[in-house]
């Protein structure tokens, strides 16, 4: 019963419901951005490689690299659209203006106290 509410890896639960509700926006941005550019970097801040395939964005236009404290394995048919790095986002390594889209599903809550929420958001920007 709790796989069917609280699972983020069950496609069909309640949390990832709510997750592809929200994609939506992000999906109409995602294919605007194509249309002008035709390839598009993505930047996913605490994101994991299951979240993207829970919302089935299966798009070759797109890379996406996700950012984590920890490595997230790539899968070696993947490796063309995804890439992972170990890092903290407070402090990302890129450049700015490295990525077409900076994304967060779900990391903010995570950064502790307030005065790392702003030090987050002003990453992001």
């Amino acid at each position: 019963m709790l796989d069917s509410i609280f699972s983020y890896t069950n496609p069909k639960s309640f949390v990832n419901r709510l997750r592809k509700n929200r994609f939506a926006q992000i999906e109409t941005i995602l294919h605007k951005l194509i249309a002008e550019k035709g390839r598009v970097r993505i930047l996913d801040l605490g994101g994991d490689l299951a979240y993207w395939e829970n919302m089935n964005w299966t798009n070759s236009a797109t890379h996406i690299t996700l950012l984590n404290l920890s490595p997230s394995p790539i899968p070696e048919d993947l490796k063309n659209r995804f890439e992972s790095v170990q890092a903290n986002a407070l402090q990302c390594p890129f450049p700015d203006y490295s990525f077409d889209l900076v994304f967060s599903n779900s990391a903010i809550e995570h950064m502790g106290s307030r005065e790392n929420q702003n030090v987050f958001a002003k990453e992001v920007k």
